[in-house]
């Protein structure tokens, strides 16, 4: 349950539990056919990095995609999944609103993933000199885990879509 906790407020400060979205009329125990299907996805999904984007890793990464949607019984959107993705495994950049308006795409799918693996490669020592060491909650320190290149490319054109 504490799995289930985690993940909602997570989305909550994505702001995915607002408004109409039909997340925030649900409790926590409704996540925990998500937490099972990110737990019973592919483990190389945890291995994934957009350095390491290709057809083998789209195949797996879309694998994970559909358990996901598919965990959630009224349907879900790529927002949504990729949000989850983003934030469990840290693949993919979240999909968003401003995300999408930012870097010229409308879906999350295979040919936007491409599209980002490119811009990777263009700007490769720039992304990899901002994926920092992240934070421990308790004790304030860096730790061994440090920012995936699909977090930063997610957070520059966050930032760009939202200007």
């Amino acid at each position: 349950m504490v799995a289930c906790l985690q993940l909602g407020f997570y989305l909550a400060s994505w702001g995915m539990l607002r408004g109409s979205a039909d997340l925030l009329r649900r409790s926590a125990k409704h996540l925990v056919p998500v937490i099972e299907a990110i737990v019973s996805s592919n483990p190389s999904l945890w291995e994934i990095d957009v350095n390491s984007y290709g057809d083998t890793a789209y195949t797996v990464i879309f694998e994970g995609a559909n358990r996901i949607r598919a965990s959630f019984p009224e349907g879900a959107s790529d927002i949504l999944v990729s949000k989850i993705m983003l934030g469990t495994y840290g693949c993919v950049p979240a999909f968003d609103t401003y995300f999408k308006k930012g870097f010229g795409v409308t879906t999350f799918g295979p040919k936007a993933l491409r599209k980002v693996s490119g811009f990777y490669r263009e700007n490769a020592s720039i992304i990899d000199s901002h994926c920092v060491a992240t934070i421990d909650f308790h004790s304030g320190r860096e730790t061994q885990f440090k920012y995936t290149r699909a977090k930063v490319v997610d957070m520059i054109f966050f930032v760009e879509g939202g200007s």
